[in-house]
């Protein structure tokens, strides 16, 4: 894994743009730049793609990745746009970025984010009660930190109370998380970025590598999850999304993953079947049917 946690900052290139000409079947406005939190006098920003008409609609929290060290909103914003097409607003965030933030602050940021969307639900025509995450590499882990440990709820295993803020109260219904890792415990060498990211190794911080790994946060509350990844992702394995869906299952929690041949972990992340099959499941999770405006062209 030391490989991944260098090149996962790729992906901040090679997605940015990705599927900004689709032909939608429904009309969606985006507004840029809009300040959601700002921690210690530094505006956190995001981009909001909602679509045309009094809605409600579901909402998609959209997390990019790059190590946790690298990237920006822009860049799943095909993601984005897809979502917004399907009839989902999708908000697209900023985070702070390690070294010179460390954990919590990443999944700190995505809490204030979703927060934003809650308080600002009636101005963007959002369902506060239809909220969900789609992120890749670093994002598909927060993403998933999110959904299964939500505000206040700490790892099974230790004893530990999570130190993160908590002052939200919904849980997400549903998530993707695609190339994600699962479980920074299982990480047997030295990385620079685990160090930068959570301020240690693993031997000087081992309660830190639990608190930020999703696996041990799962229980049988846990909202439906998708993972997508590639079979020849030799960066992060597909083994951890593989345990996570047998766990999830033993919970009586619904769990799929998406499993792409020949596809290494920057390909994985642009393959269009998977991403459509990610979006689907939102939809269908989310019930963007039920969201009251038409098409466009209707």
């Amino acid at each position: 894994m030391r490989g991944w946690f260098v090149a996962c900052g790729v992906l901040t290139w090679g997605l940015i743009g990705w599927g900004e000409t689709p032909s939608p079947p429904r009309e969606y406005e985006i507004k840029r730049n809009l300040v959601y939190a700002t921690p210690a006098d530094r505006e956190l920003l995001l981009d909001a793609y909602v679509p045309k008409g009094e809605g409600p609609f579901p909402g998609v929290l959209v997390i990019h990745g790059g190590s946790w060290k690298t990237g920006d909103k822009s860049q799943l914003s095909g993601y984005a746009m897809k979502l917004a097409a399907r009839g989902l607003a999708s908000f697209a965030i900023n985070y702070r970025l390690a070294p010179e933030f460390k954990h919590p602050c990443q999944i700190d940021d995505c809490r204030a984010a979703l927060r934003w969307i809650e308080q600002n639900a009636g101005q963007y025509h959002v369902d506060a009660d239809r909220l969900g995450a789609i992120g890749y590499s670093a994002g598909a882990h927060l993403a998933f930190l999110l959904g299964v440990a939500g505000d206040q709820k700490s790892p099974k295993d230790p004893v530990h109370v999570w130190k993160g803020d908590s002052t939200t109260g919904r849980r997400l219904r549903a998530v993707v998380a695609g190339g994600s890792p699962c479980d920074f415990t299982v990480v047997k060498e030295k990385s620079k970025t685990l160090v930068d990211f959570l301020g240690g190794t693993q031997q000087d911080v081992p309660i830190l590598y639990v608190d930020a790994s999703p696996r041990f946060y799962i229980s049988e509350d846990d909202p439906p999850i998708l993972f997508f990844h590639g079979k020849a992702d030799a960066l992060v394995t597909i083994k951890g999304p593989q345990i996570m869906v047998e766990e999830f299952k033993s919970k009586g929690v619904p769990a799929e993953l998406v499993e792409i041949d020949r596809a290494d972990h920057i390909t994985a992340a642009m393959n269009r079947g998977a991403v459509e099959k990610a979006i689907d499941f939102l939809a269908q999770r989310l019930d963007a049917k039920s969201a009251s405006a038409p098409p466009a062209g209707q």
